[in-house]
């Protein structure tokens, strides 16, 4: 592998390590963890999801979502609700907060990836924009096969 691109790479992904670890505000609804964000995107608003598919969604155990959720419940984002029938079912959903929170975490996402990608298309030209597309899946996809190794 060149060093150019090695480095490259490297560059890459400090920055995207940066930008997870830092804490992100969301209008009226204060600071928030990257994972915390994560189990804002995956609930979805008049909807409830699982605490066990919240889990397999964040790729944790139950007692670590258990914990995360804990701490959205406490800022009043996320609130549980047990199944009538099965009270060993719980089942997460916002609260109007959390739908507020949700709303505003879609506008900064969509923001953030405008900006980029304003700035990616405004400097090349279609063909160098389908290869950067066609370079970012393929990034995406190894990091995913290898991070999982």
């Amino acid at each position: 592998m060149s060093k150019d691109l090695e480095h490259s790479l490297f560059e890459l992904i400090q920055a995207v390590g940066v930008f997870q670890k830092h804490p992100h505000y969301l209008e009226g609804c204060g600071l928030f963890t990257q994972t915390e964000l994560k189990v804002i995107d995956a609930v979805k608003p008049n909807d409830k999801i699982m605490m066990s598919e919240m889990s397999k969604i964040l790729g944790t155990t139950k007692g670590g979502a258990t914990q995360l959720v804990d701490r959205l419940v406490d800022k009043k984002i996320l609130a549980r609700e047990y199944d009538k029938n099965d009270r060993r079912i719980v089942y997460i959903t916002f609260t109007p907060d959390g739908v507020r929170a949700h709303r505003s975490y879609l506008e900064c996402k969509s923001k953030i990836i405008g900006s980029v990608c304003k700035k990616l298309i405004s400097k090349n030209s279609n063909k160098q924009k389908n290869e950067c597309i066609k370079f970012m899946n393929n990034l995406a996809l190894i990091l995913k096969t290898t991070t999982k190794q």
